[in-house]
C-alpha cells in the first residue's frame, strides 16, 4: 500500500481532508525524492509525499500548511535587502516562511492525534547534532544566527527541552554575545505569532527584519515571485525602487 493511501484512510485526517476538499482542489503526486512537500499553481494544492515511518503525520502536516494558506497566510515568494545580499538571505526567506506556518498550526497537529516526534521527517534525528556543528563553527553574521535559531526553536520534534535550552544557550554566546539580544526579540515575536489569532504575518515579518537591523532597513518582500517593489509586497521600512539594469 502506498504511504498515501495508507495516510488517507487514517481517522485523525479524514476529518482534515474533508474540510479541504470542499474548500480547494488537492491533487497527490509520489516523490522521487525523499520527504514530503506542498505547493500551490493553477489553483491547485499539489502534495508531493514519499514512503516515511508516519505518513499519515506527514500528510496532516502538508495539509495543516495548506489549511494556514487558506486561513489567510501569505506565503513570501521574493525579497531584496540591505541586510544581507548573499544565499544566507534566500536560505534566511525560506526558512521564515516555513517556520511561522509551524508555529501557527502546530498545536492543532498535537489536537489530532499526533505526538510531537512526528511533526517532521524522518530525518529529524539529525536536526541536534546539524544544529551543534553550526554553533560551534560559528557565525559571522547574524542572519545566518537567526536561521539557526529558527530551527533550535522549531515547535515539536526529536530533541528534549533540556536540549533545546542547551543549544540555545550555546548559540546567544556567539561571537561574546553580540547577536543576543537580536535572537531575543526575534524568540519574542515569533512566540507571539504562534499565540496570535491572527494570519497576518506582515507585522511579525516587519518586526524580526527591524530586530536583526534597526536602523536604515531597506528590505522588501514579495508575495509572489514575480511581484516587483514599490508596487506590490510590503517594505520592512525605507522604501526605494529597483533600477532596471541598463541593456
Amino acid at each position: 500500500m502506498k504511504a498515501i493511501d495508507k495516510a488517507r484512510r487514517d481517522s485523525r485526517v479524514s476529518s482534515l481532508l474533508e474540510e479541504l476538499d470542499s474548500k480547494t482542489k488537492l491533487k497527490f503526486s509520489q516523490s522521487k525524492e525523499p520527504g514530503w512537500g506542498s505547493s500551490y499553481g493553477e489553483g491547485i494544492y499539489r502534495i508531493t509525499y514519499s514512503g516515511c515511518r508516519h505518513p499519515s503525520a506527514s500528510l496532516a502536516h502538508e495539509l495543516l500548511h495548506v489549511k494556514t494558506q487558506l486561513s489567510g497566510y501569505k506565503r513570501i515568494r521574493i525579497g531584496i535587502s540591505s541586510v544581507d545580499q548573499t544565499e544566507s538571505f534566500n536560505r534566511f526567506m525560506t526558512c521564515l516562511d516555513n517556520e511561522l506556518q509551524h508555529h501557527k498550526f502546530y498545536e492543532e497537529f498535537i489536537s489530532l492525534g499526533f505526538e510531537p516526534h512526528q511533526f517532521y521527517m524522518d530525518e529529524d534525528t539529525e536536526t541536534e547534532r546539524y544544529l551543534r556543528q553550526e554553533i560551534d563553527y560559528g557565525h559571522e553574521k547574524l542572519i545566518d544566527s537567526v536561521i539557526c535559531l529558527f530551527s533550535i526553536i522549531a515547535p515539536g520534534g526529536a530533541m528534549a527541552s533540556s536540549t533545546i535550552e542547551e543549544l540555545k544557550t550555546k548559540l546567544y554566546s556567539v561571537n561574546g554575545g553580540a547577536y543576543s539580544e537580536s535572537l531575543q526579540k526575534i524568540e519574542e515575536l515569533v512566540a507571539s505569532w504562534a499565540r496570535s489569532p491572527s494570519f497576518d504575518a506582515v507585522p511579525t515579518t516587519k518586526g524580526i527584519m527591524l530586530a536583526m537591523a534597526p536602523l536604515q532597513n531597506m528590505t522588501w518582500f514579495g508575495f509572489e515571485a514575480t511581484d516587483r517593489p514599490p508596487n506590490q509586497g510590503f517594505f520592512v521600512d525605507m522604501m526605494f525602487e529597483v533600477q532596471k539594469p541598463e541593456r
